[in-house]
């Protein structure tokens, strides 16, 4: 079966086939929804084991990816994919309506989300409604908490978003 193309066994819930009997493993850790792995430092569980051994470096610490461009390093690939972008201006994801270019998929969802009028995140004290959980945060902090969290190191100036500190430190430069 395994050289002539054929794959007999076939899951129940999806199109997965496959050459030899796993399709039972394969509908336990994609249908079951249980997790059977669990941390047992958190309430992380998962139902693949290389998940969890991934997820058990976030508590010991250890980073084995590196930035070559500077001293960041991470548990997880996938965020060293992300940080190498900062680096490289790399930004593979259009926005087919206005042109902006996001440097993940997951951004590129919530970006995209900014040219409908769905807005899931609600403030519960005012008429607020925004398509992102950040947007939410950053408005409950600034106008319900009057917080102005960035703060100038040269001088008293404060600010609601660091990128307005970013430019007003620019004053101190000339």
């Amino acid at each position: 079966m395994r050289h002539t193309g054929t794959r007999p066994f076939a899951c129940q819930f999806c199109q997965h086939t496959t050459t030899h009997s796993s399709v039972v493993k394969h509908t336990m850790s994609k249908h079951s929804g249980e997790k059977r792995f669990a941390c047992p430092d958190c309430d992380f569980r998962t139902v693949h084991s290389s998940s969890l051994k991934l997820h058990l470096m976030v508590h010991t610490g250890v980073k084995p990816y590196a930035c070559p461009h500077c001293d960041y390093r991470t548990t997880f690939s996938r965020n060293l994919a992300r940080h190498l972008s900062k680096h490289t201006g790399e930004r593979p994801y259009p926005c087919g309506v206005c042109g902006f270019r996001s440097t993940t998929p997951s951004s590129h969802k919530r970006h995209l989300m900014t040219h409908t009028d769905v807005r899931p995140f609600k403030c519960q004290l005012c008429t607020f409604q925004t398509c992102t959980r950040s947007s939410l945060k950053q408005h409950n902090l600034v106008v319900h908490l009057g917080s102005r969290p960035f703060h100038c190191d040269q001088c008293t100036y404060t600010t609601t978003r660091s990128y307005y500190l970013k430019l007003h430190k620019l004053r101190h430069v000339n």
